[in-house]
């Protein structure tokens, strides 16, 4: 029943960048098709006979399997080796496909490149879309973005690979969290495009890309404070650098006390400065360009939100960079929902409700709307200069700093492991008598996945605790202490709001922090079980040689045993027993142009599974 791979060139040791880029490139576009047509298990079934035009091209291996992917839309049958099955859908492939094109006669095609493989797949989202016009358009646009994300993932393993930078566990304090966050050269294994920045020239990437290590400038502006919207306690003297202070003293002079002060990125400054109303502002100095001011800063794993070791907060700021699959500015209603649910988490910390987690709460916004512009013109001005403020508390050399999560499940280009085995290794040398990936499992779901779900049931808080959002302290390799940033996707359940009284004084009833009850409860479910502990309990599968079910039943143990089951039935009743659990549809929501409002797709709750099958 198993067969590999045809005879395929091995690549020269200089091709190492393409081959490993070509091949993230082929998973993320199958794991994400299969996915999203509900094809969980697509290894050819027994009763399913392999076409001998496919099958007489390999040779039988243990271990492998064959990958039957449906296209029924285009007639067609995608073949392959599965050289690894993943339950939670993070599948891993051979070299070569058989495209077998349902005809009279059947015709088979070998494939093994990625833009191959697109090429099916975005013909075959292209029939599903009512005007073929459209559809077509579409797939022109989306294979743009996926030669993009690439091209740019080709640099980033090239670089990693040439300069053999060291890993980031071998640094303590900031420069570690630096390292981390600087390391994401694969990015997200369920998007289509991760490393996509359409935007960014080459050289823009050369200057500005964290995955090079990149470190730069910020430009500043002084904005009239009639054309300022901000929220309360926004002050200068608190939020920015000395050292920017005093220039802005020094160039402003007298005036000093009608302007106020926003930072820019680099290449966002370069940008705003060429539109026309931007000039005009500029020419009335109502804007002061005051040019490249502070310390160097370090993009973090989103490149747009920076970090300098040497100051206590940190700037999300905006990009007219099509980064994954959307423009990443920060229109106002995003800017006030992190502040409103700021205004929640602050309340909470305050009172010890949330003090198993620590959470960089966003302390401010500003942005610049004129006056007499039409209300789609004040929106475009609002996002393209809107910057959050967050607290960094990673400055002190002394402690140890958390390091982002995703930078553990990142597979290094060589050896293609995860991070994570590294850690795995050494504490199973340490501790030879103890079943270390069992143990592990169960501390990392105490102390990160059980906070983020109490914070919810208990106070309404949903918040968007995906691995680059999530980061983790370690203590000789195990889990001590959860971080969770960018309070942008904070979703707090209304009718928990009012049970909570964050009416009064928190939050204003339209606050867009709001959602009904029912769609916070489903980002979580999707955000810190599917995407987050999916990923997580994938790696941990591959570092250690464990079956993922049997860490899936670790996960439903813990939801059995918990105190808050019987304070909450349905929601545990959901996790435990539901048929399915909810995964953003990146392939298709890219596809269809949909960055803001992704679709959803309903996936095997893999935790009733376990239960199950593992009873």
């Amino acid at each position: 029943m198993n067969i590999i791979d045809g005879e395929v060139p091995s690549p020269a040791a200089g091709d190492l960048s393409v081959v490993r880029a070509e091949r993230a490139a082929i998973q993320r576009l199958l794991n994400t098709y299969l996915r999203e047509t509900g094809q969980y298990d697509s290894r050819c079934p027994d009763t399913v006979e392999i076409p001998s035009e496919v099958a007489t091209v390999g040779v039988c291996r243990p271990g492998t399997s064959v990958l039957r992917m449906v296209l029924p839309r285009t007639n067609q049958i995608l073949w392959g080796t599965m050289t690894a099955a993943s339950p939670s859908g993070y599948h891993r492939y051979g070299n070569l496909f058989y495209l077998h094109q349902q005809t009279i006669p059947p015709q088979y095609i070998s494939v093994w490149s990625w833009k191959d493989i697109a090429g099916v797949i975005l013909e075959e989202l292209g029939e599903g879309h009512p005007d073929p016009m459209i559809g077509e358009e579409q797939a022109r646009a989306l294979f743009g973005r996926l030669k993009n994300s690439v091209e740019k993932t080709i640099c980033y393993v090239d670089q990693q690979v040439e300069s053999h930078r060291s890993s980031f566990l071998s640094f303590h304090g900031p420069r570690r969290f630096q390292l981390a966050e600087q390391s994401l050269i694969f990015g997200h294994p369920l998007h289509p495009t991760p490393k996509s920045s359409e935007g960014f020239s080459a050289d823009d990437v050369s200057r500005y890309a964290p995955e090079l290590g990149a470190e730069f400038t910020l430009s500043y502006f002084a904005v009239s404070q009639d054309l300022c919207v901000e929220s309360p306690s926004f002050t200068d003297h608190h939020f920015f650098p000395t050292d920017v202070l005093a220039a802005a003293a020094h160039r402003l002079g007298a005036r000093r006390d009608h302007y106020r002060l926003i930072p820019c990125h680099p290449w966002q400054a370069d940008h705003l400065r060429h539109w026309p109303e931007v000039q005009a502002l500029l020419q009335t100095e109502q804007l002061v360009d005051m040019g490249s001011q502070g310390a160097p800063v370090f993009p973090t794993s989103s490149v747009r939100t920076v970090w300098s070791p040497t100051h206590p907060y940190g700037f999300k700021l905006p990009l007219n960079v099509r980064i994954t699959n959307f423009i990443r500015t920060n229109p106002l209603e995003h800017l006030q929902r992190a502040v409103d649910a700021g205004r929640v988490l602050v309340a909470l910390r305050s009172s010890g409700r949330c003090a198993d987690i620590t959470i960089l709460l966003e302390r401010g916004y500003r942005t610049v709307m004129p006056p007499g512009l039409g209300e789609e013109q004040r929106s475009r001005f609002a996002e393209s200069w809107g910057v959050l403020l967050r607290e960094n508390p990673f400055i002190d050399e002394s402690k140890d700093c958390p390091i982002v999560v995703a930078a553990l499940l990142e597979c290094e280009p060589e050896p293609e492991r995860p991070r994570l085995k590294d850690i795995m290794d050494d504490l199973r040398t340490r501790d030879a008598g103890s079943d270390v990936p069992i143990l592990w499992t169960r501390r990392y779901l105490n102390i990160v996945i059980v906070p983020l779900l109490k914070l919810f049931l208990e106070h309404g808080v949903s918040l968007e605790g995906h691995v680059q959002n999530t980061l983790l302290l370690l203590r000789g390799g195990w889990p001590e202490r959860l971080y969770i940033r960018d309070l942008e996707g904070v979703a707090i359940g209304r009718s928990r709001a009012t049970e909570q009284r964050w009416f009064e004084g928190c939050l204003a009833e339209t606050s867009p922090a709001l959602m009904a009850d029912d769609e916070a409860w489903k980002r979580l479910k999707y955000y810190v079980f599917v995407n987050h502990l999916g990923h997580m309990l994938y790696s941990l599968a591959w570092c250690t040689g464990r079956s993922e079910m049997e860490l899936w039943r670790i996960v439903a143990d813990t939801l059995e045993a918990s105190p808050e089951r019987s304070r909450y039935p349905a929601e545990f009743d959901d996790l435990l027993d539901g048929n399915t659990l909810p995964a953003k549809a990146n392939l298709t929501s890219c596809f269809l142009g949909r960055g803001e409002k992704p679709l959803y797709v309903a996936v095997p709750n893999l935790i009733r599974e376990a239960r199950r099958c593992l009873a």
